[in-house]
């Protein structure tokens, strides 16, 4: 379905107004989609598919993965989570993997960023260079 340069307009003005400060608020993004649904303006569908790709990024956006080989005291988690929310921004949401695969290290995933610390990946790009 084709959206309109209009209801793209009026689907980021929704989702600003849901992200005020920066921090998509959840309960303000189920409340402009029922109040959207209910009024039903011109092009509600394009607005809605919109709005909705918008939160659905915003979210990816936050999606944050550690994978490690061993478990990380906690003292370590809290530390990364505060390095993690410098860089990013507040709202990240991490889960913390083990995976025996690195061999060591750790590799971190905010969003579509991937930080590659691991053994694992230094011997595959070691590998690749030849």
């Amino acid at each position: 379905m084709r959206i309109s340069k209009k209801a793209r307009e009026q689907a980021k003005r929704l989702f600003k107004a849901c992200a005020p400060d920066g921090k998509l608020d959840e309960e303000k993004v189920r409340l402009a989609a029922q109040e959207l649904v209910a009024k039903r303006p011109r092009e509600t569908l394009g607005i809605l598919l919109h709005f909705y790709k918008l939160v659905r990024l915003e979210l990816a956006r936050k999606e944050t993965r550690i994978e490690t080989v061993v478990e990380l005291p906690e003292p370590v988690r809290q530390e990364l989570v505060r390095l993690l929310a410098e860089r990013y921004g507040e709202g990240l949401r991490v889960q913390f993997i083990r995976d025996p695969e690195l061999l060591g290290g750790l590799r971190i995933r905010v969003g579509s960023e991937v930080i590659d610390g691991s053994i694992r990946g230094r011997l595959e790009a070691l590998q690749a260079s030849f």
